[in-house]
């Protein structure tokens, strides 16, 4: 007896749950945590930033 292939709706539904409660994480952390709906701070100041233009002409 071979085993049965997996349910597609258990499937489904399991990847449509992750991503609510992933979604109500994210609402809840922006009425709890104002600090994540701002943008992202700067880069750290002795972390050279990283210039895609002049990676490409060497």
């Amino acid at each position: 007896m071979s085993p049965s292939p997996p349910n597609p709706w258990l499937l489904l539904g399991l990847s449509l749950s992750s991503f609510a409660v992933f979604f109500a994480v994210v609402k809840r952390r922006e009425q709890t945590n104002p600090a994540s709906r701002l943008p992202r701070q700067a880069d750290h100041p002795l972390v050279p930033p990283r210039h895609r233009e002049s990676d490409s002409n060497n």
